[in-house]
């Protein structure tokens, strides 16, 4: 348990932002529409765009670099937060420890980029002819790496918010919507590279894996998002790992953070005094504040 108020403090406000700035640089591949990459987005893969032949790898390949380190180093620091002994917690910290692995796993899809796009015919060519280096076939490890880690990270922190008492985690909702989303697009994408990999198949399954890949890719960035906002959320409701803020707060005469909506506690004058508490979206972590009653 963390108990450097300041540690408490700095450590969510931190991953808030860094989330944050993941879920943009995690969606760079829309500005494939406004670049001439001549990939198609119907049939290539979104990783495509930083393959080692293509003009604008560094940019597209930086910027998954970028979501990759700050979604790992955002785990990092909320795993410090998660640690406890109750059903909830222990699945928030498998959930955020897969973030972690889901971050490393992105910046490795780049560090082995794709030789070629095999979107392309002379792509497809040099694959047939066995030409292609072991980086291209260990991108599709990291590729499966990095996509099994997102469906694990937003699958543990949804059934861990099942109860409503685990924190920091996105809202059971968002959760559920998001991973059957992310599962449905992950299979399906799987479904239609099935004749990329030499399996026969019907036609109609030959082509369009680039449109399901990119859904997934935007609702992996959309969670992102979503888990930065669980951050914001949790810092405005003045909780801390949710083990101790509901007793700390009882103790120092302050409303529980657990609570929502209309608050008790006794002001100066002992009497109690009651108050609607609106919800002040900020990335901090506040474990305390200052509480003013009048008669």
């Amino acid at each position: 348990m963390i108990t450097n108020r300041s540690e408490r403090a700095v450590s969510p406000a931190a991953a808030c932002l860094l989330l944050a700035v993941a879920a943009v640089a995690y969606s760079s591949w829309v500005l494939e529409a406004a670049l001439p990459t001549k990939l198609s987005t119907i049939d290539g893969f979104a990783s495509e765009l930083f393959a080692a032949d293509q003009p604008y790898r560094w940019f597209f390949g930086g910027l998954d670099i970028v979501a990759g380190v700050c979604a790992a180093v955002a785990a990092g620091l909320v795993l410090r937060l998660v640690r406890g002994e109750r059903p909830g917690l222990r699945w928030a910290y498998v959930g955020w420890a897969a973030v972690v692995v889901f971050g490393v796993a992105t910046v490795l899809d780049v560090v082995f980029p794709l030789d070629c796009a095999p979107s392309l015919a002379p792509c497809e060519a040099r694959e047939l002819a066995g030409r292609l280096s072991w980086r291209h076939d260990m991108h599709l490890v990291t590729s499966v790496l990095a996509n099994a880690a997102g469906l694990v990270a937003i699958a543990a922190l949804w059934w861990s918010a099942r109860d409503g008492t685990a924190r920091p985690v996105p809202s059971h909702r968002w959760g559920a919507a998001l991973f059957w989303g992310a599962l449905v697009m992950t299979l399906a994408t799987m479904l239609l590279s099935l004749h990329d990999m030499r399996f026969d198949v019907p036609s109609f399954l030959a082509d369009g894996q680039g449109v399901p890949q990119r859904v997934q890719v935007g609702l992996s960035a959309v969670w992102l998002g979503v888990a930065a906002a669980s951050l914001r959320r949790t810092g405005a409701d003045g909780g801390d790992d949710d083990r101790t803020g509901g007793h700390d707060a009882a103790r120092a005469g302050e409303p529980d953070p657990g609570r929502a909506g209309r608050t008790t506690w006794q002001a100066k004058d002992g009497r109690p005094v009651s108050s609607s508490r609106s919800t002040a979206w900020s990335c901090t972590w506040s474990g305390t504040g200052a509480v003013t009653g009048r008669p």
